[in-house]
């Protein structure tokens, strides 16, 4: 996954390989999206508190 600031408006499709991603309202602000990895993949988060306070 990656961690990207965005306009209020629009943000910047989702591309995470070897996973199905599904958003709420699209890709706006605020959508909320699920990840599903492929069989045989697992989701792997790598967290920067620096970053996750301005999400």
């Amino acid at each position: 996954c990656v961690q990207y600031s965005c306009e209020v408006t629009d943000c910047q499709e989702l591309e995470i390989e070897n996973s199905d991603v599904n958003c709420t309202s699209g890709h706006y602000s605020e959508a909320q999206c699920e990840v599903t990895c492929h069989t045989g993949y697992i989701l792997h988060i790598h967290r920067n508190d620096d970053l996750l306070k301005t999400q």
